[in-house]
């Protein structure tokens, strides 16, 4: 079984460099799923990307973005 501690949430200050851009972007203080991704920076680096141009680039409006997230909930069963 896997020590729980290896699932902790990783400290920005441990992060590393090639993904520091993203503690920048969030003005400090990531949220818990960057954390979580930043163990693994290079995923961390595509799952950014792809984040950013949902949020910011997306042809889809805010209200069809919120209903892509909600169906995708839906499908996978998700609480």
């Amino acid at each position: 079984m896997a020590d729980l501690t290896d699932l902790a949430p990783l400290d920005p200050s441990l992060w590393d460099d090639g993904v520091r851009s993203v503690i920048a972007d969030m003005q400090g203080r990531p949220l818990n799923i960057h954390r979580q991704i930043a163990h693994h920076p290079e995923l961390l680096k595509a799952w950014w990307s792809f984040r950013n141009h949902c949020v910011h680039d997306c042809s889809l409006s805010a209200r069809h973005r919120e209903l892509v997230v909600l169906r995708t909930a839906h499908h996978v069963q998700s609480e």
